[in-house]
């Protein structure tokens, strides 16, 4: 476990703890403190505690008693820590935000308040609100998207390959910028070197391995806010230049309507509804308008038609 998780634990433990908490049973939950010897775990808690009170985090230690006599016990004063800005640089706010993203357990913790640490505290973008946070448990990440979470925090150019929705797979070069877990899929936003405009994949439909270039390529001057895009809908992915339009039942407008928002424009055509809108990549579209099953009819363009038949092969291979 790296410190800076260890870190998020151990403010998340104290923050969410209804009574102050001894050494020893602040060992015995932050997972990394019950590693090596008593003395090793001393010499660690000192660095951390240092650290916490760095950043402006309001620690305290008061006396009580405990079986083992008058002992030193640890809480941070929650109405102080809400007050006060740690003012991380850029890169130090985009390093903390992916370990908060990385500490993610099956779909239990959804970001940083999941771990106690707000967004705001921490002059971070909002993510989502966590609805079972956990302390400690285990990571679930693959070697994908720790390579991309390298790629992030040292600012590294990748190149891999990527599967499309529409089942199109070809090379992908990104300048990566925001890594997110959204509904138990991880995706991976940046600056698409080859369009010279915002994409955001998801990782579990890389097909290749990553290929990173060399440290500190690019600086940053801001961050896709991932959730955002995609509570927006797919189609809301870069920068929209592709005009689609999609006939539907009138029985299903309602729904269309509900789902594409205030994205697309709806008119009569007489054989049927004509919704409108402007995409980046229309395969983004692909599964939203397989949920209308026989009620929807892509009119354009082409490459969607044919994207929608290539899923539909591929899903009965």
């Amino acid at each position: 476990m790296s410190r800076i998780e260890r870190l998020m634990n151990l403010t998340a433990y104290l923050l969410d703890s209804r009574q102050p908490r001894t050494a020893e049973e602040i060992r015995d939950k932050i997972p990394g403190y019950e590693q090596g010897s008593l003395d090793s775990f001393r010499r660690m808690f000192e660095r951390d505690k240092e650290t916490l009170r760095e950043l402006e985090i309001p620690l305290e230690v008061i006396k009580i008693e405990a079986d083992a006599g008058i002992v030193d016990a640890y809480f941070i004063d929650e109405g102080q820590y809400w007050m006060r800005d740690p003012q991380l640089t850029p890169d130090e706010q985009a390093a903390l935000m992916l370990a908060i993203e990385l500490v993610h357990v099956e779909g239990a913790l959804a970001g940083a308040d999941g771990l106690g640490l707000s967004p705001m505290k921490l002059g971070l973008d909002a993510v989502a609100e966590a609805k079972d946070p956990a302390i400690g448990a285990s990571v679930d990440v693959d070697e994908i998207t720790l390579e991309f979470f390298a790629a992030i925090t040292e600012r590294r150019e990748v190149t891999f390959r990527y599967r499309t929705p529409g089942g199109e797979d070809s090379v992908r070069k990104l300048r990566p910028l925001s890594l997110a877990n959204v509904a138990g899929h991880w995706y991976i936003g940046g600056t698409d070197l080859d369009k010279d405009a915002l994409r955001i994949y998801r990782v579990d439909r890389v097909t290749s391995e990553v290929s990173s270039g060399p440290a500190g390529a690019f600086e940053v001057k801001s961050r896709p806010d991932i959730r955002a895009q995609i509570a927006g809908g797919p189609w809301t992915f870069g920068e929209g230049d592709v005009e689609v339009k999609v006939r539907f039942s009138p029985d299903v407008v309602w729904r269309a309507k509900n789902v594409f928002r205030s994205a697309g424009e709806f008119s009569d055509d007489g054989d049927g509804i004509l919704m409108t809108l402007t995409v980046a990549e229309p395969a983004n579209l692909i599964e939203s308008i397989l949920s209308f099953g026989v009620d929807a009819e892509v009119i354009e363009p082409e490459s969607l038609r044919s994207g929608l038949v290539e899923h539909l092969k591929a899903l009965v291979k």
